[in-house]
């Protein structure tokens, strides 16, 4: 599935399985120019009000392309820009969201979603509470997780399709969002 990773500045998009696009397909509206199949490709721009632009145009192809597009959203300093372009564009170009669903990527354990220092709190001030997601549609690991909510998180999104678009971070020692150097590459939702 996709993956933006802003802290790379680069873009990787894969094949979108529930993405069909036609070698005719119009050209995106807001971002580069798609080919088909879609692959991995390497962006790299000056700085990250560039990314933050690029990255958007990304996102928002993937909602006009798949209006209920599943998302996994990461939260932190990187995808700040990604959040204030894609608030711009919903207020500015009606960008919907509407019928996507959303997913956080993690959460910390015994934190409560109303503190300032949850991924709830962050997810809802710099993002969701600024775009028409529907409440129905959201999706956070929930601060007291035990094994069993982790299963229930990872059906939840089986049962919506799989990510459609994951946007993460790849930091100066090569995790990606939480995930250390070392991890399993087909680990699931865990604590």
């Amino acid at each position: 599935h996709p993956i933006i990773s802003l802290t790379s500045l680069f873009i990787a998009q894969q094949h979108i399985s529930q993405l069909t696009l036609k070698r005719d397909s119009p050209q995106p509206r807001f971002g580069p120019p798609v080919r088909y199949p879609p692959s991995m490709r390497v962006y790299i721009e000056p700085d990250l009000d560039a990314l933050a632009r690029r990255a958007a145009g990304c996102v928002a192809d993937v909602l006009l392309a798949t209006p209920g597009a599943v998302l996994a959203l990461p939260t932190g300093r990187t995808p700040l820009g990604l959040y204030r372009e894609l608030v711009r564009m919903h207020h500015e170009n009606q960008l919907d969201f509407s019928a996507s669903r959303v997913f956080s990527l993690d959460e910390y354990i015994g934190v409560s979603p109303t503190d300032v220092r949850s991924f709830h709190s962050y997810l809802r001030e710099h993002f969701l509470s600024r775009v028409n997601v529907l409440p129905a549609n959201i999706h956070l690991l929930p601060s007291s997780a035990d094994d069993n909510d982790c299963q229930d998180y990872h059906t939840a999104i089986r049962d919506a399709g799989g990510i459609d678009l994951l946007i993460a971070g790849v930091a100066t020692n090569a995790h990606i969002a939480f995930n250390e150097p070392g991890a399993a590459l087909d680990s699931r939702t865990r604590i």
